[in-house]
């Protein structure tokens, strides 16, 4: 059997072809229905590419943000943000006529307007989810309680870039980052 590496996670070769036929029906249905052309260059499943660096890099990112914390609060918050900032190993981007819906741990919608939802996050809280879409970017903003995240998603030639930012009134900084994403067909031939 062959399987797909993408960071510590080992996909069997059967599951990514299977999502790839999946992407590659719906994202053309959904192209057709989507009125904001912006997002179509960004419809499909990506699966994570970047190596041990990027995984160093947001363990770094995270410990040069609770390195100020004393001791006892610094490993809870270190904990908290590892969890909360598991990498994972396949993200979907979807459309309708109306609603765009990124999938990584979950499956997060809100209008393409750019209007506020009302959405039970990762952990559990409810957060305001809202898009901002434009043929550069698109930029996903959680925000609730003092707390809140704006993942950027940008496309160089056939990458999917993440760009993290994390921010929380209980942090002394903010927690920024970037991991890699290519789609399964580029990324099986990539790996060879």
């Amino acid at each position: 059997m062959t399987r797909f590496a993408t960071g510590s996670v080992v996909l069997p070769r059967r599951l990514v072809l299977q999502l790839s036929s999946v992407a590659l029906l719906w994202a053309p249905s959904m192209v057709a229905r989507a009125d904001d052309g912006a997002v179509k260059a960004y419809l499909g499943t990506y699966l994570f590419s970047g190596d041990e660096d990027e995984r160093r890099a947001r363990d770094k990112a995270i410990d040069d943000v609770v390195s100020g914390m004393n001791p006892i609060v610094r490993a809870i918050a270190r904990h908290q943000l590892q969890e909360g900032t598991a990498i994972v190993p396949i993200i979907t981007i979807a459309a309708d006529a109306k609603n765009l819906t990124i999938t990584d741990s979950q499956p997060l919608t809100a209008p393409l307007d750019g209007t506020p939802v009302r959405v039970k996050t990762y952990g559990g809280n409810e957060m305001d989810l809202s898009y901002d879409v434009t043929s550069d970017r698109i930029l996903e903003r959680l925000t609730g309680d003092g707390k809140g995240s704006k993942n950027t998603f940008s496309r160089n030639a056939d990458k999917l870039k993440l760009h993290v930012h994390i921010y929380a009134k209980e942090l002394p900084k903010d927690l920024e980052y970037v991991l890699t994403y290519l789609s399964p067909t580029l990324h099986s031939n990539r790996r060879g």
